[in-house]
């Protein structure tokens, strides 16, 4: 049986630090194991250091950041996700932040996870989690009550710092953002329901009276009909938005427009970062020369494929697109702007076939 890799933690991304250690972890005495037979047997200078990394010390460390980082790992991956409920993205991060500050501060009246100093509100003595408080019990005749102290300042210094660098990439308007989870598919068909005006008055300044009341009285009514699309959010307000009655006219116009404007928001970059990961296989060193509307064609492509849920095997090529294929296409006019290519070979039409 092979051994497993270690991964190899970035240092742009520390989310990257997760599944390093949880490798590392899982392998300790085995890597302390081949450290110290490298160092004794081939007097090996690397080996030596890193032997002297393999303490219990740094294996409390690591104790430490494993079940944390992989809380931390799983809300970064539902906004990556194409899947996910939008509605419920931001409620998730909010947990998140409240259950990293309680580990840390004392849960008071006056401490908000998103604005409060949380040097003000520490714990003295702060309990991060049962591996890694079963690990220190059973180790007090190695590590003593300074170093212990030590470690728990150096823990929960990682955890302030985690949360201040979650709150900085948190928009301004995020609270009022949060309140999106009102219209998960479970809260939308519930009877009793929370009035809309209370959670988004700072969206509804600019409507009328009686703009306001239409919504409410929409809102109220939604859980009265029978929907088909109960499993997702978006297919589910959808419906809503498409719905006919007899008179062939959508009684939840308003709410299901007010409602689409929230759904429409990019909760993520996640998608775009895709796109750049796209451009960085396509354009690559041997093929530093390509043009921009080469490299655009075929991000075109790639993307309309995606989108399409098909690969170059199944996409069926249509006369209208093989018309296209002329000798046009190998124009080597450099400046030709990219606007008037996307006219011409019209990509987005082609997709939608």
């Amino acid at each position: 049986m092979q051994p497993l890799k270690l991964v190899r933690a970035c240092d742009t991304r520390w989310l990257s630090i997760e599944s390093a250690v949880n490798r590392i972890e899982s392998q300790w005495l085995e890597l302390k194991t081949h450290f110290e037979v490298a160092e004794a047997v081939e007097s090996c200078h690397q080996a030596n250091i890193l032997k002297k990394l393999y303490t219990e010390k740094n294996l409390l460390y690591l104790k430490f950041l494993k079940p944390l980082l992989s809380d931390v790992q799983k809300v970064n991956k539902m906004f990556e996700s194409n899947n996910a409920d939008p509605t419920l993205l931001l409620s998730e991060l909010y947990v998140l932040l409240k259950d990293l500050s309680y580990q840390i501060v004392l849960k008071s009246d006056i401490f908000y996870p998103f604005n409060s100093r949380l040097e003000d509100f520490f714990v003295p003595t702060p309990y991060f989690n049962y591996n890694f408080e079963a690990f220190l019990k059973s180790k007090k005749d190695v590590i003593n009550s300074e170093e212990e102290n030590e470690i728990r300042v150096t823990c929960r210094k990682f955890i302030a710092q985690l949360i201040y660098q979650r709150r900085q990439r948190l928009p301004a308007n995020f609270l009022n953002l949060k309140d999106t989870n009102l219209f998960s598919v479970e809260n939308s068909l519930k009877t009793k329901k929370i009035k809309l005006h209370e959670h988004f008055e700072q969206q509804m300044e600019d409507f009328t009276v009686d703009e306001i009341t239409i919504l409410e009285k929409q809102w109220q009514k939604l859980s009265t009909y029978e929907w088909a699309n109960k499993n997702s959010t978006i297919n589910f307000w959808i419906s809503v938005y498409e719905y006919k009655n007899a008179l062939n006219e959508n009684p939840f116009q308003e709410l299901s427009s007010f409602v689409m404007k929230f759904l429409v928001l990019p909760f993520s970059n996640a998608e775009v970062e895709r796109v750049f990961s796209g451009m960085n296989l396509i354009k690559t060193k041997i093929r530093n020369r390509m043009i921009l509307n080469t490299m655009n064609s075929l991000l075109y492509i790639r993307c309309g494929l995606k989108r399409l849920n098909k690969c170059c095997e199944s996409f069926k090529i249509t006369n209208d697109l093989i018309q296209k294929c002329d000798k046009n296409m190998y124009d080597n006019d450099i400046s030709t702007d990219s606007s008037e290519v996307e006219k011409q070979y019209s990509f987005d039409n082609v997709f939608s076939l």
